[in-house]
Protein backbone atom coordinates (compact mmCIF):
# COMPACT_ATOMS: atom_id res chain seq x y z
CA UNK A 1 0.00 0.00 0.00
CA UNK A 2 1.20 3.46 -1.12
CA UNK A 3 2.26 6.09 1.90
CA UNK A 4 -0.63 8.57 0.20
CA UNK A 5 -2.82 5.96 0.31
CA UNK A 6 -2.05 5.00 3.71
CA UNK A 7 -2.03 8.44 4.91
CA UNK A 8 -5.42 8.81 3.43
CA UNK A 9 -6.98 5.55 4.92
CA UNK A 10 -5.55 6.46 8.30
CA UNK A 11 -6.54 10.20 8.74
CA UNK A 12 -10.51 9.09 7.38
CA UNK A 13 -10.51 6.38 10.13
CA UNK A 14 -9.50 8.75 12.86
CA UNK A 15 -9.77 12.07 11.74
CA UNK A 16 -5.74 12.20 13.13
CA UNK A 17 -2.97 12.54 10.67
CA UNK A 18 -0.54 10.27 11.48
CA UNK A 19 2.99 11.36 12.13
CA UNK A 20 5.22 11.34 9.27
CA UNK A 21 8.09 13.78 9.62
CA UNK A 22 9.67 13.04 6.15
CA UNK A 23 6.33 12.74 3.76
CA UNK A 24 4.41 15.74 4.65
CA UNK A 25 2.03 14.49 1.32
CA UNK A 26 -0.84 14.44 4.51
CA UNK A 27 -1.74 17.61 5.65
CA UNK A 28 -4.75 18.84 8.02
CA UNK A 29 -7.92 20.73 7.04
CA UNK A 30 -7.32 24.53 7.06
CA UNK A 31 -10.75 25.52 5.01
CA UNK A 32 -13.85 25.75 6.62
CA UNK A 33 -16.43 23.09 5.67
CA UNK A 34 -17.86 25.07 3.31
CA UNK A 35 -14.47 26.75 1.53
CA UNK A 36 -13.53 22.96 1.25
CA UNK A 37 -16.61 22.02 -0.63
CA UNK A 38 -16.28 24.98 -3.33
CA UNK A 39 -12.83 24.33 -3.16
CA UNK A 40 -13.61 20.27 -4.34
CA UNK A 41 -16.39 21.20 -6.76
CA UNK A 42 -14.69 23.66 -8.32
CA UNK A 43 -11.77 21.78 -9.11
CA UNK A 44 -14.06 18.47 -10.30
CA UNK A 45 -15.38 20.92 -12.76
CA UNK A 46 -11.73 21.96 -13.55
CA UNK A 47 -11.06 18.41 -14.84
CA UNK A 48 -9.00 17.43 -11.66
CA UNK A 49 -8.84 13.66 -11.07
CA UNK A 50 -10.97 12.72 -8.63
CA UNK A 51 -8.11 10.90 -6.69
CA UNK A 52 -5.78 13.72 -6.44
CA UNK A 53 -8.64 16.15 -5.16
CA UNK A 54 -9.27 13.65 -2.42
CA UNK A 55 -5.83 12.93 -1.19
CA UNK A 56 -5.24 16.90 -1.48
CA UNK A 57 -8.15 17.63 0.57
CA UNK A 58 -8.08 14.90 3.32
CA UNK A 59 -11.49 13.57 2.16
CA UNK A 60 -13.53 10.89 0.87
CA UNK A 61 -14.69 9.76 -2.64
CA UNK A 62 -18.43 9.46 -1.40
CA UNK A 63 -17.53 12.62 0.27
CA UNK A 64 -16.72 14.27 -2.96
CA UNK A 65 -20.01 12.94 -4.89
CA UNK A 66 -22.05 13.55 -2.39
CA UNK A 67 -21.05 17.50 -2.50
CA UNK A 68 -20.43 17.15 -6.76
CA UNK A 69 -24.59 15.53 -6.81
CA UNK A 70 -25.43 18.55 -4.42
CA UNK A 71 -23.96 21.53 -6.32
CA UNK A 72 -25.65 23.72 -8.34
CA UNK A 73 -24.34 26.59 -10.22
CA UNK A 74 -27.44 28.87 -9.70
CA UNK A 75 -27.79 28.14 -5.87
CA UNK A 76 -25.68 30.01 -3.68
CA UNK A 77 -25.88 28.09 -0.31
CA UNK A 78 -25.52 24.37 -2.17
CA UNK A 79 -22.39 24.15 -0.23
CA UNK A 80 -24.30 24.72 3.11
CA UNK A 81 -24.44 21.95 5.52
CA UNK A 82 -28.35 20.38 5.32
CA UNK A 83 -30.02 19.24 8.69
CA UNK A 84 -30.20 15.14 9.44
CA UNK A 85 -33.22 16.28 11.13
CA UNK A 86 -36.44 13.96 10.14
CA UNK A 87 -39.31 16.69 8.54
CA UNK A 88 -41.39 14.76 10.80
CA UNK A 89 -42.52 12.55 13.84
CA UNK A 90 -45.82 10.20 12.92
CA UNK A 91 -45.68 8.37 15.98
CA UNK A 92 -45.40 12.10 18.00
CA UNK A 93 -48.64 13.00 19.97
CA UNK A 94 -50.92 14.78 18.59
CA UNK A 95 -51.39 18.17 19.37
CA UNK A 96 -55.49 18.09 20.32
CA UNK A 97 -54.05 14.95 23.10
CA UNK A 98 -51.74 17.09 24.15
CA UNK A 99 -53.57 20.23 24.52
CA UNK A 100 -56.36 18.09 25.87
CA UNK A 101 -54.11 16.53 28.60
CA UNK A 102 -52.81 19.69 29.95
CA UNK A 103 -56.52 21.19 29.77
CA UNK A 104 -57.11 18.59 32.52
CA UNK A 105 -53.55 18.83 34.51
CA UNK A 106 -54.74 22.38 34.74
CA UNK A 107 -58.29 22.21 35.44
CA UNK A 108 -57.29 20.27 38.50
CA UNK A 109 -54.41 22.09 39.62
CA UNK A 110 -56.90 25.28 39.87
CA UNK A 111 -59.31 23.32 41.79
CA UNK A 112 -56.80 23.01 44.63
CA UNK A 113 -55.55 18.86 44.12
CA UNK A 114 -52.26 18.90 45.49
CA UNK A 115 -51.66 15.84 43.64
CA UNK A 116 -52.83 14.86 40.15
CA UNK A 117 -53.01 11.30 39.53
CA UNK A 118 -51.66 10.30 36.27
CA UNK A 119 -54.70 7.11 36.29
CA UNK A 120 -57.25 9.83 36.36
CA UNK A 121 -55.91 11.79 33.84
CA UNK A 122 -56.06 8.77 31.90
CA UNK A 123 -59.34 7.82 32.98
CA UNK A 124 -60.75 11.36 31.98
CA UNK A 125 -59.35 10.87 28.61
CA UNK A 126 -61.20 7.33 27.89
CA UNK A 127 -64.39 8.92 29.18
CA UNK A 128 -64.35 11.72 26.67
CA UNK A 129 -63.87 9.37 23.82
CA UNK A 130 -60.45 10.61 23.16
CA UNK A 131 -58.31 7.78 20.92
CA UNK A 132 -56.21 6.17 20.83
CA UNK A 133 -55.23 6.93 24.37
CA UNK A 134 -51.93 7.56 25.11
CA UNK A 135 -49.62 5.23 27.39
CA UNK A 136 -49.66 6.68 31.22
CA UNK A 137 -45.91 7.45 30.66
CA UNK A 138 -46.63 9.40 27.58
CA UNK A 139 -49.33 11.40 29.69
CA UNK A 140 -46.29 12.22 32.43
CA UNK A 141 -43.86 13.21 29.54
CA UNK A 142 -46.11 15.72 28.35
CA UNK A 143 -47.04 17.16 31.74
CA UNK A 144 -43.48 17.57 32.74
CA UNK A 145 -42.44 19.02 29.56
CA UNK A 146 -45.39 21.62 29.93
CA UNK A 147 -44.61 22.49 33.72
CA UNK A 148 -40.86 22.97 32.63
CA UNK A 149 -42.32 25.26 29.81
CA UNK A 150 -44.20 27.03 32.72
CA UNK A 151 -41.75 27.59 34.77
CA UNK A 152 -38.77 28.78 32.16
CA UNK A 153 -41.66 31.87 31.84
CA UNK A 154 -41.60 32.48 35.42
CA UNK A 155 -38.94 33.68 37.94
CA UNK A 156 -36.67 31.05 38.79
CA UNK A 157 -37.35 29.51 42.53
CA UNK A 158 -35.24 27.45 44.23
CA UNK A 159 -36.90 24.25 45.20
CA UNK A 160 -35.11 21.85 46.90
CA UNK A 161 -36.79 19.51 48.90
CA UNK A 162 -34.38 16.95 50.90
CA UNK A 163 -37.41 15.05 51.69
CA UNK A 164 -38.14 13.61 48.43
CA UNK A 165 -41.68 14.41 48.85
CA UNK A 166 -43.78 15.30 46.58
CA UNK A 167 -43.92 19.17 46.70
CA UNK A 168 -47.86 20.88 46.12
CA UNK A 169 -49.07 20.39 42.41
CA UNK A 170 -46.73 17.85 41.69
CA UNK A 171 -48.02 14.91 39.93
CA UNK A 172 -47.65 11.06 40.73
CA UNK A 173 -48.00 8.42 38.50
CA UNK A 174 -49.99 6.24 39.81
Amino acid sequence: MSDDRLCHDIENKTGVLPAQPDAPRCRPRSLSGEDRRHQAVARYLAGDRIEEICRELGCSKSWLYKWRDRYQADDPTWAQEQTRRPSSNPRQTPDTMAEAIIHLYQAWKSQGSERISIATIWQALKEQGMAPLPSRRTIYRIIQRHSKEVNRDTPHRQSHHSSGACAPGAVSAS
